[in-house]
């Protein structure tokens, strides 16, 4: 069969077809990264959301999270599995080079904006809601990383697996709502 019937069947060949986003258009990425394999024991999956001015900076941010969210899923892993074979190093690095990243042009992300971020998780600090507004790829990414860091201070005591837990779930799960005006 020819490529052009199949490429309606094949949705993500088309953006693999269309290459990099323009430096200057805003991005939003998701990395996703699947274990085990070979080097790393860890058991899942793992998706995380970056957004920038560009595509290069976009992929990035979201390697940068996700390579978080996996490390500290392997810190768990360390103290719940000890033979497991799960080495947080070595864990980060295969999840850094073997992601598997979609990313889209989003103008949207260059206008300025009023956003909600917020973390639906149980059990992690129980940060409240807050609003951040600005240029909708900077709040996305300030909201994000503030979230995350609100998370650290509240969970600086727990345990290290509830601790390494709300770590990897606010990298992956904090959400950044911005309503159109």
């Amino acid at each position: 069969m020819a490529l052009g019937r199949n490429l309606t069947r094949l949705p993500w060949l088309a953006f693999l077809l269309a290459g990099p986003v323009k430096a200057d258009t805003p991005t939003r990425c998701e990395a996703i990264w699947i274990g085990p394999v070979k080097g790393c024991g860890l058991t899942g999956e793992w998706a995380a959301t970056g957004s920038g001015s560009g595509d290069k900076e976009a992929r990035k941010r979201a390697i940068a999270r996700l390579v978080t969210a996996v490390r500290a899923s392997s810190e768990v892993d360390v103290v719940e599995r000890p033979m497991g074979g799960t080495d947080p190093v070595q864990c980060a690095a295969k999840a850094e080079s073997a992601a598997r990243l979609t990313c889209f042009p989003e103008p949207v992300l260059a206008a300025k904006t009023h956003c909600y971020i917020d973390l639906p998780v149980e059990g992690c600090g129980g940060i409240a809601m807050f609003e951040l507004k600005g240029i909708g790829w900077r709040v996305s990414e300030k909201g994000r990383e503030r979230m995350c860091k609100e998370v650290d201070k509240a969970m600086a005591r727990a345990d290290t697996v509830t601790r390494e837990k709300c770590r990897s779930r606010c990298a992956q799960e904090a959400r950044v709502r911005c309503p159109r005006q």
